[in-house]
Protein backbone atom coordinates (compact mmCIF):
# COMPACT_ATOMS: atom_id res chain seq x y z
CA UNK A 1 0.00 0.00 0.00
CA UNK A 2 1.11 3.55 -0.68
CA UNK A 3 -0.23 7.00 0.23
CA UNK A 4 -1.89 9.20 -2.38
CA UNK A 5 0.46 12.04 -1.45
CA UNK A 6 3.52 9.85 -2.03
CA UNK A 7 2.36 9.04 -5.56
CA UNK A 8 1.73 12.72 -6.24
CA UNK A 9 5.23 13.56 -5.01
CA UNK A 10 6.62 10.94 -7.40
CA UNK A 11 4.70 12.41 -10.33
CA UNK A 12 5.96 15.89 -9.40
CA UNK A 13 9.60 14.73 -9.38
CA UNK A 14 9.10 13.34 -12.88
CA UNK A 15 7.53 16.60 -14.13
CA UNK A 16 4.22 14.89 -14.92
CA UNK A 17 1.88 16.63 -12.45
CA UNK A 18 -0.31 19.48 -13.74
CA UNK A 19 -2.72 19.87 -10.83
CA UNK A 20 -4.30 18.06 -7.89
CA UNK A 21 -7.57 18.30 -6.00
CA UNK A 22 -8.59 17.07 -2.53
CA UNK A 23 -5.33 15.30 -1.70
CA UNK A 24 -5.48 13.05 1.36
CA UNK A 25 -3.10 10.78 3.23
CA UNK A 26 -5.31 7.76 2.58
CA UNK A 27 -3.42 4.61 1.62
CA UNK A 28 -4.12 3.11 -1.79
CA UNK A 29 -4.68 -0.63 -2.04
CA UNK A 30 -3.62 -0.98 -5.64
CA UNK A 31 -3.59 0.73 -9.03
CA UNK A 32 -5.43 -0.23 -12.22
CA UNK A 33 -6.34 1.18 -15.62
CA UNK A 34 -9.39 -1.11 -15.92
CA UNK A 35 -12.52 0.31 -14.27
CA UNK A 36 -13.97 -3.22 -14.03
CA UNK A 37 -11.15 -4.22 -11.68
CA UNK A 38 -11.41 -1.20 -9.39
CA UNK A 39 -12.14 -2.00 -5.75
CA UNK A 40 -12.44 0.05 -2.55
CA UNK A 41 -9.51 2.40 -1.95
CA UNK A 42 -7.95 1.80 -5.37
CA UNK A 43 -6.41 4.35 -7.73
CA UNK A 44 -7.76 4.42 -11.28
CA UNK A 45 -5.64 5.72 -14.16
CA UNK A 46 -7.66 6.91 -17.15
CA UNK A 47 -5.73 6.16 -20.34
CA UNK A 48 -6.80 6.87 -23.89
CA UNK A 49 -6.05 3.54 -25.55
CA UNK A 50 -6.06 2.24 -29.11
CA UNK A 51 -9.63 0.92 -28.85
CA UNK A 52 -11.21 2.66 -25.85
CA UNK A 53 -10.72 5.75 -23.70
CA UNK A 54 -10.39 5.26 -19.96
CA UNK A 55 -11.73 8.76 -19.37
CA UNK A 56 -15.15 7.40 -20.37
CA UNK A 57 -15.12 5.06 -17.37
CA UNK A 58 -14.15 7.45 -14.56
CA UNK A 59 -17.70 7.48 -13.15
CA UNK A 60 -17.74 3.68 -13.07
CA UNK A 61 -14.37 3.59 -11.31
CA UNK A 62 -15.66 6.00 -8.64
CA UNK A 63 -18.81 3.89 -8.16
CA UNK A 64 -16.61 0.82 -7.69
CA UNK A 65 -14.70 2.50 -4.86
CA UNK A 66 -11.77 4.41 -6.38
CA UNK A 67 -10.39 7.04 -3.97
CA UNK A 68 -8.07 8.67 -6.53
CA UNK A 69 -8.29 9.28 -10.27
CA UNK A 70 -5.28 10.05 -12.47
CA UNK A 71 -6.32 11.59 -15.76
CA UNK A 72 -4.85 13.37 -18.77
CA UNK A 73 -7.93 15.04 -20.27
CA UNK A 74 -10.13 17.25 -18.09
CA UNK A 75 -13.87 16.63 -18.49
CA UNK A 76 -17.17 16.93 -16.67
CA UNK A 77 -16.35 13.65 -14.95
CA UNK A 78 -13.00 14.89 -13.62
CA UNK A 79 -14.36 18.32 -12.66
CA UNK A 80 -17.24 16.75 -10.78
CA UNK A 81 -15.39 14.18 -8.68
CA UNK A 82 -17.17 13.66 -5.35
CA UNK A 83 -15.71 14.67 -2.00
CA UNK A 84 -13.18 12.15 -0.76
CA UNK A 85 -11.91 11.32 -4.24
CA UNK A 86 -8.55 12.83 -5.19
CA UNK A 87 -8.16 14.12 -8.73
CA UNK A 88 -4.67 14.09 -10.26
CA UNK A 89 -4.24 15.84 -13.62
CA UNK A 90 -1.08 14.75 -15.47
CA UNK A 91 0.74 15.66 -18.69
CA UNK A 92 0.91 12.07 -19.92
CA UNK A 93 -1.23 9.30 -18.43
CA UNK A 94 0.84 6.45 -19.89
CA UNK A 95 4.06 7.79 -18.40
CA UNK A 96 2.22 8.47 -15.15
CA UNK A 97 1.04 4.86 -15.10
CA UNK A 98 4.63 3.62 -15.44
CA UNK A 99 5.89 5.92 -12.68
CA UNK A 100 3.01 5.10 -10.32
CA UNK A 101 3.38 1.35 -10.95
CA UNK A 102 7.09 1.52 -10.10
CA UNK A 103 6.40 3.51 -6.92
CA UNK A 104 3.64 1.13 -5.85
CA UNK A 105 6.14 -1.76 -5.78
CA UNK A 106 9.04 0.23 -4.36
CA UNK A 107 10.91 0.80 -7.65
CA UNK A 108 12.13 -2.79 -8.05
CA UNK A 109 14.00 -2.10 -11.31
CA UNK A 110 16.56 -0.04 -9.38
CA UNK A 111 17.58 -3.22 -7.53
CA UNK A 112 18.14 -5.17 -10.76
CA UNK A 113 20.59 -4.73 -13.60
CA UNK A 114 18.04 -4.40 -16.38
CA UNK A 115 18.87 -5.73 -19.85
CA UNK A 116 16.49 -4.79 -22.67
CA UNK A 117 16.66 -6.60 -26.02
CA UNK A 118 14.84 -5.05 -28.97
CA UNK A 119 14.63 -5.77 -32.70
CA UNK A 120 12.25 -7.35 -35.18
CA UNK A 121 13.61 -10.89 -34.93
CA UNK A 122 15.78 -12.73 -32.42
CA UNK A 123 14.56 -11.07 -29.22
CA UNK A 124 13.31 -14.27 -27.61
CA UNK A 125 16.32 -16.42 -28.50
CA UNK A 126 18.75 -13.71 -27.42
CA UNK A 127 17.08 -13.08 -24.05
CA UNK A 128 17.10 -16.83 -23.34
CA UNK A 129 20.80 -16.98 -24.24
CA UNK A 130 21.53 -13.99 -21.98
CA UNK A 131 19.50 -15.44 -19.13
CA UNK A 132 21.31 -18.78 -19.36
CA UNK A 133 24.67 -17.04 -19.59
CA UNK A 134 24.00 -14.97 -16.48
CA UNK A 135 22.85 -18.00 -14.51
CA UNK A 136 26.03 -19.90 -15.42
CA UNK A 137 28.09 -16.86 -14.39
CA UNK A 138 26.49 -16.87 -10.94
CA UNK A 139 24.28 -13.84 -11.62
CA UNK A 140 20.74 -14.69 -10.53
CA UNK A 141 18.53 -13.45 -13.35
CA UNK A 142 14.88 -13.12 -14.18
CA UNK A 143 13.51 -13.22 -17.72
CA UNK A 144 10.55 -11.51 -19.38
CA UNK A 145 9.54 -12.32 -22.94
CA UNK A 146 7.17 -13.74 -25.50
CA UNK A 147 7.25 -17.33 -24.25
CA UNK A 148 7.37 -16.98 -20.47
CA UNK A 149 8.44 -14.95 -17.49
CA UNK A 150 10.96 -16.43 -15.04
CA UNK A 151 10.96 -14.75 -11.63
CA UNK A 152 13.64 -16.80 -9.93
CA UNK A 153 11.29 -19.38 -8.44
CA UNK A 154 8.50 -19.87 -10.96
CA UNK A 155 7.62 -19.74 -14.65
CA UNK A 156 4.58 -17.80 -15.84
CA UNK A 157 3.16 -18.12 -19.36
CA UNK A 158 3.34 -14.77 -21.14
CA UNK A 159 0.34 -12.97 -22.61
CA UNK A 160 2.40 -10.34 -24.43
CA UNK A 161 6.06 -9.75 -25.23
CA UNK A 162 6.46 -6.82 -22.83
CA UNK A 163 3.82 -6.55 -20.07
CA UNK A 164 2.03 -3.34 -19.17
CA UNK A 165 3.59 -1.25 -16.36
CA UNK A 166 1.46 -2.61 -13.51
CA UNK A 167 2.16 -6.25 -14.37
CA UNK A 168 5.77 -5.46 -15.27
CA UNK A 169 6.70 -3.89 -11.95
CA UNK A 170 4.85 -6.59 -10.03
CA UNK A 171 7.01 -9.17 -11.82
CA UNK A 172 10.20 -7.19 -11.22
CA UNK A 173 9.28 -6.94 -7.55
CA UNK A 174 8.85 -10.72 -7.40
CA UNK A 175 12.29 -11.14 -8.95
CA UNK A 176 13.79 -8.83 -6.34
CA UNK A 177 12.06 -10.75 -3.54
CA UNK A 178 13.48 -13.97 -5.02
CA UNK A 179 17.01 -12.51 -4.81
CA UNK A 180 17.48 -11.90 -8.53
CA UNK A 181 20.06 -9.23 -9.28
CA UNK A 182 19.43 -8.94 -13.04
CA UNK A 183 16.62 -9.25 -15.55
CA UNK A 184 16.83 -9.94 -19.29
CA UNK A 185 13.68 -8.77 -21.03
CA UNK A 186 12.32 -8.42 -24.53
CA UNK A 187 11.33 -4.85 -25.34
CA UNK A 188 8.79 -4.55 -28.15
CA UNK A 189 8.20 -1.43 -30.22
CA UNK A 190 4.65 -1.34 -28.85
CA UNK A 191 6.04 -1.22 -25.31
CA UNK A 192 8.37 1.65 -26.16
CA UNK A 193 5.74 3.68 -27.97
CA UNK A 194 3.17 3.09 -25.20
CA UNK A 195 5.71 3.99 -22.48
CA UNK A 196 5.30 0.65 -20.70
CA UNK A 197 9.01 0.79 -19.82
CA UNK A 198 9.16 4.52 -19.06
CA UNK A 199 11.45 5.26 -16.13
CA UNK A 200 13.19 1.87 -16.06
CA UNK A 201 16.96 2.43 -15.66
CA UNK A 202 18.34 -0.04 -18.21
CA UNK A 203 21.94 -1.11 -17.64
CA UNK A 204 22.17 -2.64 -21.13
CA UNK A 205 20.08 -2.22 -24.27
CA UNK A 206 20.74 -4.58 -27.19
CA UNK A 207 19.62 -4.35 -30.83
CA UNK A 208 19.22 -7.51 -32.94
CA UNK A 209 17.93 -6.30 -36.33
CA UNK A 210 15.20 -4.33 -38.08
CA UNK A 211 13.03 -5.75 -40.85
CA UNK A 212 9.43 -5.24 -41.93
CA UNK A 213 6.79 -5.93 -39.29
CA UNK A 214 4.05 -4.11 -37.38
CA UNK A 215 3.31 -1.67 -40.19
CA UNK A 216 -0.32 -1.97 -39.12
CA UNK A 217 0.80 -0.12 -35.97
CA UNK A 218 3.69 2.03 -37.16
CA UNK A 219 3.13 4.45 -40.03
CA UNK A 220 6.41 3.60 -41.78
CA UNK A 221 9.70 1.75 -41.38
CA UNK A 222 11.32 5.02 -40.31
CA UNK A 223 8.74 5.50 -37.56
CA UNK A 224 9.23 1.85 -36.52
CA UNK A 225 13.00 2.40 -36.36
CA UNK A 226 12.74 5.68 -34.45
CA UNK A 227 10.54 3.99 -31.87
CA UNK A 228 13.21 1.31 -31.32
CA UNK A 229 15.89 4.00 -31.21
CA UNK A 230 14.23 5.68 -28.21
CA UNK A 231 15.41 2.80 -26.02
CA UNK A 232 19.02 3.72 -26.82
CA UNK A 233 18.54 7.48 -26.81
CA UNK A 234 17.23 7.33 -23.24
CA UNK A 235 20.08 5.23 -21.82
CA UNK A 236 22.14 6.99 -19.11
CA UNK A 237 25.86 7.59 -19.53
CA UNK A 238 26.81 4.66 -17.29
CA UNK A 239 24.89 2.14 -19.37
CA UNK A 240 25.85 0.03 -22.41
CA UNK A 241 24.39 0.07 -25.93
CA UNK A 242 24.93 -3.20 -27.82
CA UNK A 243 24.28 -3.15 -31.56
CA UNK A 244 24.38 -5.44 -34.58
CA UNK A 245 26.70 -3.92 -37.18
CA UNK A 246 25.58 -6.48 -39.77
CA UNK A 247 22.22 -4.70 -39.83
CA UNK A 248 21.82 -1.61 -42.02
CA UNK A 249 20.41 0.31 -39.04
CA UNK A 250 22.94 -0.96 -36.52
CA UNK A 251 25.08 2.16 -36.54
CA UNK A 252 22.19 4.64 -36.66
CA UNK A 253 20.40 3.19 -33.67
CA UNK A 254 23.27 4.10 -31.32
CA UNK A 255 24.08 7.41 -33.00
CA UNK A 256 22.62 9.60 -30.24
CA UNK A 257 23.08 7.39 -27.20
CA UNK A 258 25.01 8.54 -24.14
CA UNK A 259 25.84 4.95 -23.24
CA UNK A 260 29.09 3.12 -23.92
CA UNK A 261 28.89 1.31 -27.26
CA UNK A 262 29.60 -2.38 -27.85
CA UNK A 263 29.40 -3.43 -31.50
CA UNK A 264 29.07 -6.99 -32.77
CA UNK A 265 29.15 -8.32 -36.31
CA UNK A 266 31.01 -10.46 -38.83
CA UNK A 267 33.86 -7.96 -39.19
CA UNK A 268 36.84 -8.41 -36.87
CA UNK A 269 36.85 -4.63 -36.40
CA UNK A 270 33.86 -4.95 -34.09
CA UNK A 271 34.18 -5.38 -30.33
CA UNK A 272 32.67 -8.81 -30.83
CA UNK A 273 33.50 -10.38 -34.19
CA UNK A 274 31.97 -13.72 -35.17
CA UNK A 275 32.29 -16.15 -38.06
CA UNK A 276 30.02 -19.11 -38.78
CA UNK A 277 32.50 -21.88 -39.65
CA UNK A 278 30.07 -24.74 -40.21
CA UNK A 279 26.47 -25.80 -39.67
CA UNK A 280 24.73 -29.15 -39.83
CA UNK A 281 21.98 -31.15 -38.13
CA UNK A 282 24.03 -31.27 -34.94
CA UNK A 283 24.46 -27.52 -34.51
CA UNK A 284 26.80 -24.67 -35.35
CA UNK A 285 30.54 -24.19 -35.26
CA UNK A 286 31.17 -20.52 -34.56
CA UNK A 287 34.28 -18.45 -33.99
CA UNK A 288 33.86 -15.47 -31.65
CA UNK A 289 36.78 -13.11 -31.08
CA UNK A 290 39.25 -15.72 -32.29
CA UNK A 291 37.91 -18.73 -30.35
CA UNK A 292 35.89 -21.53 -31.94
CA UNK A 293 33.40 -23.92 -30.40
CA UNK A 294 30.41 -26.10 -31.19
CA UNK A 295 27.00 -24.74 -30.16
CA UNK A 296 23.92 -26.92 -29.78
CA UNK A 297 21.74 -24.52 -31.75
CA UNK A 298 20.48 -24.73 -35.33
CA UNK A 299 20.21 -21.91 -37.87
CA UNK A 300 22.74 -19.42 -39.17
CA UNK A 301 20.80 -16.57 -37.52
CA UNK A 302 21.67 -18.02 -34.12
CA UNK A 303 25.31 -17.11 -34.74
CA UNK A 304 24.24 -13.46 -34.57
CA UNK A 305 22.09 -14.09 -31.49
CA UNK A 306 25.03 -15.76 -29.73
CA UNK A 307 27.31 -12.83 -30.60
CA UNK A 308 24.73 -10.41 -29.19
CA UNK A 309 24.54 -12.40 -25.96
CA UNK A 310 28.35 -12.44 -25.84
CA UNK A 311 28.42 -8.64 -26.15
CA UNK A 312 25.86 -8.30 -23.36
CA UNK A 313 28.01 -10.60 -21.23
CA UNK A 314 30.93 -8.22 -21.71
CA UNK A 315 28.72 -5.32 -20.62
CA UNK A 316 27.77 -7.30 -17.52
CA UNK A 317 31.43 -7.72 -16.60
CA UNK A 318 31.74 -11.46 -17.23
CA UNK A 319 35.31 -12.60 -17.90
CA UNK A 320 35.75 -13.22 -21.63
CA UNK A 321 37.22 -16.71 -21.23
CA UNK A 322 34.35 -17.82 -19.01
CA UNK A 323 31.88 -16.03 -21.23
CA UNK A 324 32.76 -18.15 -24.24
CA UNK A 325 32.63 -21.40 -22.26
CA UNK A 326 29.27 -20.52 -20.69
CA UNK A 327 27.72 -19.69 -24.08
CA UNK A 328 28.94 -22.96 -25.59
CA UNK A 329 26.67 -24.74 -23.09
CA UNK A 330 23.55 -22.99 -24.42
CA UNK A 331 20.54 -25.20 -25.04
CA UNK A 332 17.78 -24.88 -27.69
CA UNK A 333 15.04 -22.34 -27.05
CA UNK A 334 11.38 -23.48 -26.97
CA UNK A 335 9.64 -22.89 -30.29
CA UNK A 336 12.71 -21.36 -31.91
CA UNK A 337 14.09 -23.73 -34.55
CA UNK A 338 12.79 -26.53 -32.32
CA UNK A 339 13.37 -29.84 -34.08
CA UNK A 340 11.35 -33.06 -34.06
CA UNK A 341 12.79 -36.13 -35.80
CA UNK A 342 10.88 -39.14 -37.08
CA UNK A 343 11.99 -42.76 -37.37
CA UNK A 344 12.17 -42.42 -41.17
CA UNK A 345 14.57 -39.44 -40.89
CA UNK A 346 12.08 -36.71 -41.63
CA UNK A 347 12.90 -33.52 -39.74
CA UNK A 348 10.15 -31.19 -38.56
CA UNK A 349 11.24 -27.74 -37.41
CA UNK A 350 8.80 -25.57 -35.46
CA UNK A 351 9.73 -21.90 -35.43
CA UNK A 352 8.17 -18.56 -34.55
CA UNK A 353 9.21 -17.00 -37.88
CA UNK A 354 6.35 -14.68 -38.80
CA UNK A 355 8.07 -11.93 -40.79
CA UNK A 356 9.55 -12.11 -44.31
CA UNK A 357 13.09 -11.75 -42.96
CA UNK A 358 12.68 -14.37 -40.24
CA UNK A 359 11.11 -16.84 -42.67
CA UNK A 360 13.93 -16.22 -45.13
CA UNK A 361 16.58 -16.89 -42.49
CA UNK A 362 14.98 -20.11 -41.24
CA UNK A 363 14.35 -21.55 -44.70
CA UNK A 364 17.85 -20.67 -45.92
CA UNK A 365 19.29 -22.39 -42.85
CA UNK A 366 17.26 -25.53 -43.58
CA UNK A 367 18.52 -25.59 -47.18
CA UNK A 368 22.05 -25.89 -45.80
CA UNK A 369 21.29 -28.87 -43.57
CA UNK A 370 18.88 -30.96 -45.66
CA UNK A 371 19.98 -33.76 -47.97
CA UNK A 372 20.25 -32.81 -51.64
CA UNK A 373 17.67 -35.41 -52.68
CA UNK A 374 15.17 -34.37 -49.99
CA UNK A 375 12.35 -31.87 -50.33
CA UNK A 376 11.86 -28.79 -48.18
CA UNK A 377 8.27 -28.17 -47.08
CA UNK A 378 7.00 -24.90 -45.66
CA UNK A 379 3.78 -24.57 -43.65
CA UNK A 380 3.00 -20.96 -42.79
CA UNK A 381 0.31 -18.28 -42.53
CA UNK A 382 -0.08 -14.64 -41.53
CA UNK A 383 -1.86 -13.18 -38.53
CA UNK A 384 -5.23 -11.51 -38.88
CA UNK A 385 -5.73 -7.85 -37.94
CA UNK A 386 -2.01 -7.30 -38.42
CA UNK A 387 0.37 -5.93 -41.08
CA UNK A 388 -1.28 -6.94 -44.37
CA UNK A 389 1.58 -5.65 -46.53
CA UNK A 390 3.84 -8.52 -45.53
CA UNK A 391 1.46 -11.27 -46.70
CA UNK A 392 2.58 -11.44 -50.36
CA UNK A 393 6.18 -10.91 -49.22
CA UNK A 394 5.96 -14.01 -47.03
CA UNK A 395 4.71 -15.96 -50.05
CA UNK A 396 7.64 -14.81 -52.17
CA UNK A 397 10.11 -15.91 -49.49
CA UNK A 398 8.48 -19.32 -49.12
CA UNK A 399 8.53 -19.83 -52.90
CA UNK A 400 12.19 -18.79 -53.09
CA UNK A 401 13.38 -21.67 -50.90
CA UNK A 402 10.66 -24.34 -50.66
CA UNK A 403 9.84 -27.34 -52.82
CA UNK A 404 6.34 -27.67 -51.38
CA UNK A 405 4.23 -25.01 -49.63
CA UNK A 406 1.08 -25.25 -47.54
CA UNK A 407 -0.48 -21.90 -46.62
CA UNK A 408 -2.72 -22.04 -43.57
CA UNK A 409 -4.19 -20.04 -40.70
CA UNK A 410 -2.05 -18.34 -38.07
CA UNK A 411 -4.19 -16.48 -35.52
CA UNK A 412 -6.79 -15.13 -37.99
CA UNK A 413 -8.45 -13.14 -35.20
CA UNK A 414 -11.47 -11.25 -36.57
CA UNK A 415 -10.53 -11.55 -40.25
CA UNK A 416 -11.90 -14.16 -42.63
CA UNK A 417 -9.18 -16.87 -42.70
CA UNK A 418 -9.75 -17.71 -46.36
CA UNK A 419 -9.33 -14.06 -47.36
CA UNK A 420 -5.98 -13.95 -45.55
CA UNK A 421 -4.85 -17.02 -47.48
CA UNK A 422 -5.99 -15.43 -50.74
CA UNK A 423 -3.93 -12.30 -50.03
CA UNK A 424 -0.88 -14.44 -49.29
CA UNK A 425 -1.42 -16.38 -52.53
CA UNK A 426 -1.05 -13.16 -54.54
CA UNK A 427 2.67 -13.20 -53.72
CA UNK A 428 3.37 -16.50 -55.53
CA UNK A 429 4.60 -16.34 -59.12
CA UNK A 430 3.15 -19.81 -59.74
CA UNK A 431 1.03 -22.11 -57.61
CA UNK A 432 1.77 -25.64 -58.81
CA UNK A 433 3.48 -26.51 -55.53
CA UNK A 434 1.20 -24.43 -53.29
CA UNK A 435 -1.79 -25.70 -51.34
CA UNK A 436 -4.18 -23.51 -49.32
CA UNK A 437 -5.75 -25.09 -46.23
CA UNK A 438 -7.58 -22.93 -43.69
CA UNK A 439 -7.41 -25.50 -40.89
CA UNK A 440 -3.88 -25.52 -39.46
CA UNK A 441 -4.21 -29.03 -38.08
CA UNK A 442 -5.29 -30.33 -41.49
CA UNK A 443 -2.29 -28.56 -43.05
CA UNK A 444 0.18 -30.32 -40.76
CA UNK A 445 -1.61 -33.66 -41.29
CA UNK A 446 -1.43 -33.16 -45.08
CA UNK A 447 2.35 -32.74 -44.93
CA UNK A 448 2.67 -35.78 -42.67
CA UNK A 449 0.72 -37.84 -45.23
CA UNK A 450 2.53 -36.58 -48.34
CA UNK A 451 6.15 -35.97 -47.30
CA UNK A 452 8.80 -38.64 -47.82
CA UNK A 453 11.63 -40.08 -45.68
CA UNK A 454 14.45 -37.54 -45.41
CA UNK A 455 12.25 -34.53 -46.14
CA UNK A 456 12.56 -31.40 -44.00
CA UNK A 457 9.38 -29.66 -42.89
CA UNK A 458 9.18 -26.14 -41.47
CA UNK A 459 6.04 -25.26 -39.51
CA UNK A 460 6.39 -21.51 -39.12
CA UNK A 461 4.67 -18.68 -37.34
CA UNK A 462 3.61 -19.89 -33.90
CA UNK A 463 6.67 -21.44 -32.31
CA UNK A 464 5.95 -22.16 -28.65
CA UNK A 465 2.45 -20.67 -28.72
CA UNK A 466 -0.17 -23.09 -27.45
CA UNK A 467 -3.24 -21.42 -28.93
CA UNK A 468 -4.90 -20.08 -32.05
CA UNK A 469 -6.75 -16.77 -31.86
CA UNK A 470 -9.98 -17.27 -33.82
CA UNK A 471 -12.37 -14.35 -33.59
CA UNK A 472 -11.84 -13.06 -30.08
CA UNK A 473 -11.30 -16.51 -28.58
CA UNK A 474 -8.10 -18.38 -27.77
CA UNK A 475 -8.42 -22.02 -28.82
CA UNK A 476 -5.80 -24.55 -27.70
CA UNK A 477 -3.41 -25.39 -30.53
CA UNK A 478 0.25 -26.39 -30.38
CA UNK A 479 2.24 -26.97 -33.59
CA UNK A 480 4.59 -29.30 -31.72
CA UNK A 481 1.76 -31.45 -30.38
CA UNK A 482 0.15 -31.73 -33.81
CA UNK A 483 3.46 -32.54 -35.49
CA UNK A 484 4.22 -35.33 -33.03
CA UNK A 485 0.69 -36.71 -33.37
CA UNK A 486 0.47 -36.70 -37.16
CA UNK A 487 4.07 -37.76 -37.81
CA UNK A 488 3.81 -40.55 -35.23
CA UNK A 489 6.55 -39.30 -32.93
CA UNK A 490 6.35 -40.55 -29.35
CA UNK A 491 7.26 -38.02 -26.64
Amino acid sequence: MIAVQELIDTLTRNDLLLSQERVSQVLINTVTNDSRRVGPKDLFIAIKGEQSDGHMFIDKAVKNGAIAIVYEVASAATLGLPAGVTGVHVRDARKAEAIVAAALYGNPATSLRMIGVTGTNGKTSTTYLIHGLLQKAGISSGLIGTVETLTGKRSIDSKQTTPGPLDLHELLNEMRENDCTACAMEVSSHAIRQDRIFGIPFHVAAFTNLTQDHLDYHSSMDEYFNTKKRLFDELPSGAFAVTNMNDARGSDIIRDTRAARIRYGSSSRNDVGFVLKNQNMNGLEIEINGRSAHFNLLGEFNASNLACAYAVGLAMGIDEDNLFDFLSLSTPIPGRFESISTDDERLIVVDYAHTPDALDKVLSALIHIKRQDARLWCVFGCGGDRDTKKRPLMAAVAEKWSDEIVVTSDNPRTENPQEILNEIEEGFSESSNVKLMVDRGDAIRYVADHSQPGDVILVAGKGSETYQVIGNERVHFDDREKAREYFGVNT
